[in-house]
């Protein structure tokens, strides 16, 4: 009836702690991924024990059904910072995470990309079952600055993420557009349930500043976006408003199942 709480809590160290997604098991069970400052951020069965980073950490937390205790709670990162920004979960319960990283260490197993590109790299972890280890993991991104906000995953296990990219040489594949277009473009990438290869990846992006913060499959696994631009060429396709109406808009996109080429834009 929404009058009352089932369950409600603290998570957290001494330092600043802040949330960046959460997702949900068969059984109810809370899986919550974001960042810390907190070199006393609760663990238990943790894979990584520790902090790490230079100011922060991403985090990766999974509570019971009744919310009152950790089944696993882990840092997540290398010598630099690290941010955990989405996560959702597979139909055995194991966690996917994504986010950035500063890292040149970030841990890494089974990658697609093995080593740290630029600024700032996306990541995307798959951790086992119990949250001990690490199933694969592996950076995502070019020479300038990637970052993922967004993971969701058909039944089979491959993962979709979004995010923004200001690399000119981020990893495409079957790209419906193929080469970044402005300062910033979003872009979407799928990678198979291995994690070591890009089914398709794409920029997503007009002249100006486009970043995409949320990804839903549907039953097909043609995946929707969501996302701002301050594009006045963000390409449109039998859209609802065919024009960018003030200084940025949200952006709302379908993708097929099988990725098209986009044709070459126009000048703004």
């Amino acid at each position: 009836a929404g009058d009352a709480l089932m369950y409600s809590t603290y998570l957290g160290g001494s330092g600043q702690d802040v949330t960046g997604g959460i997702a949900l098991d068969a059984e109810g069970s809370a899986y919550v991924t974001g960042v810390t400052e907190s070199g006393n951020f609760p663990t238990a069965s943790a894979y990584q024990p520790t902090f790490q980073g230079d100011h922060y950490d991403a985090f990766v937390s999974k509570l019971t059904p009744a919310g009152n205790a950790l089944v696993y709670s882990t840092y997540l990162g290398g010598n630099g910072n690290d941010n955990g920004t989405g996560i959702a979960v597979d139909g055995t319960g194991s966690a996917y995470v994504t986010g950035a990283t500063t890292s040149a260490n970030f841990p890494i197993q089974s990658p697609y990309q093995a080593a740290f590109q630029g600024a700032a790299d996306a990541f995307v972890a798959k951790f086992t079952l119990d949250g001990s280890s690490l199933a694969w993991s592996t950076y995502l991104g070019g020479s300038m600055e990637d970052r993922a906000y967004a993971i969701t995953l058909e039944g089979a296990g491959a993962a979709y993420v979004t995010g923004s990219t200001t690399s000119t040489n981020f990893p495409t594949q079957s790209a419906y557009q193929a080469t970044n277009q402005g300062t910033q473009d979003a872009f979407v990438t799928k990678l198979t349930p291995t994690g070591n290869v890009l089914v398709y990846s794409t920029y997503l992006g007009g002249s100006g500043n486009d970043w995409s913060t949320g990804i839903a499959l549907d039953a097909t696994g043609s995946a929707y976006l969501i996302g701002s631009t301050d594009s006045t060429n963000f390409p449109t396709q039998s859209p609802y408003l065919a024009t960018l109406q003030g200084f940025q808009d949200v952006f709302v996109a379908k993708l097929k199942l099988a990725v098209t080429a986009r044709p070459e834009p126009k000048a703004a």
